[in-house]
This record gives C-alpha cells, structure tokens and sequence, in this order.
C-alpha cells in the first residue's frame, strides 16, 4: 500500500507523542528534528491534526 508524504510525516509524528505521553508536551522543532521532517511542513500537519482532535497544542 501506498501512503502520501503528508500521512508518512503525520503517523511519525502520533508514533513520538504517543511514545512520549507520559513526559509532557514536545516542541514542533524536536519532532521535525528527530522525524527528519520539514519544520513547516510539520506545522501544517499538526495544524490539520489539531482541527480534528487529534492533537492539543499550549502556547510557548
């Protein structure tokens, strides 16, 4: 099966939060880092991601 890149980028992404529950929020700029995923590009998707409650975000 094939996935696009948006859905790859967005399923790293949910495999970090999920495995980083437990410790609190993690910055955009750790996970582009550690996912070698496109900082705005990641923004985009978490920006999607949230609109549909898939992810909280805080300020800061």
């Amino acid at each position: 099966m094939k996935i696009s890149m948006k859905t790859d980028y967005a399923l790293r992404c949910l495999f970090m939060l999920v495995e980083r529950y437990e410790t609190g929020p993690i910055p955009i700029r750790e996970i582009a880092e550690r996912n070698d995923i496109p900082k705005r590009f990641l923004e985009h998707i978490l920006l999607d991601m949230k609109s549909q409650g898939w992810v909280e975000s805080i300020p800061g």
